[in-house]
């Protein structure tokens, strides 16, 4: 559910998190691009982003293939790809 600010919330699978950890600090502003599509209305960046299927989109960002899903107000981290 988005709060009053209507920003999504962002949930990441453990996968992701784990990369995060393992590869910090050199992941840092991958993770600052990756929130702040919070603010972003409909959660699809301006540039680097393809839907794939319904509510799955990958993203091409700073080096890195990103896939997330949106549901019920929640951006699904599942997937980071290092290119």
């Amino acid at each position: 559910m988005r709060n009053c600010l209507n920003m999504w919330e962002i949930a990441y699978y453990d996968e992701v998190k784990f990369y995060f950890l393992d590869n910090y600090p050199y992941t840092f502003d991958l993770l600052v691009e990756i929130e702040r599509l919070r603010h972003i209305p409909d959660a699809i960046p301006p540039a680097g982003c393809i839907q794939v299927e319904p509510n799955l989109y990958e993203w091409e960002v700073l080096e890195h293939l990103v896939y997330y899903r949106k549901f019920q107000g929640t951006l699904i981290i599942a997937t980071i790809k290092p290119l």
